[in-house]
């Protein structure tokens, strides 16, 4: 890397509350923040809650009980729930499997992949729109497009 050209890094923390996106600037003895942009309403939980209510919406009509309202039995949803959200990352199927979860009623659900990023499809479009707004607003858009080309 030439004494006079800046490299710029793009970080991105998709973690259990928010998204952060942050460009930096990289030169020889000095680091430099571009930009730093983050979505409160954007991470992990947003994601489980998305799975809490379609599984709890489910069961009611199967079972005419809806576990949301039961405090315990949402907390033991959202716990069974995140460890499987994790399993898909590296798998296509995950099982999620409650005994008795509510009036000794058991919650079965295989999910795959896809069915989990149909119902998350509108976080995605709004990770998406985080990351462009970022890359827009720090000035370097086309550097970093010119280099996911170059890497294809």
């Amino acid at each position: 890397m030439p004494d006079k050209d800046p490299r710029f890094v793009a970080f991105v923390d998709l973690g259990h509350s928010k998204t952060t996106v942050t460009i930096a600037s990289f030169l020889k003895g000095k680091t430099r923040v571009v930009i730093h942009k983050s979505d409160r309403n954007l991470g992990a939980r947003n994601m489980d809650a998305l799975l809490v209510d379609k599984l709890g919406e489910e069961f009611t009509k199967k079972y005419g009980a809806d576990p949301r309202k039961n405090v315990r039995c949402r907390l033991r949803m959202l716990d069974v729930i995140e460890k499987q959200r994790k399993i898909l990352s590296g798998v296509k199927d995950a099982t999620i499997h409650l005994e008795s979860l509510l009036e000794d009623e058991d919650l079965h659900k295989n999910i795959n992949r896809q069915e989990f990023e149909d119902l998350i499809q509108p976080m995605i479009e709004n990770f998406r729109q985080l990351l462009q707004d970022t890359l827009e607003q720090s000035g370097k858009y086309n550097s970093f497009q010119q280099a996911r080309k170059e890497l294809k």
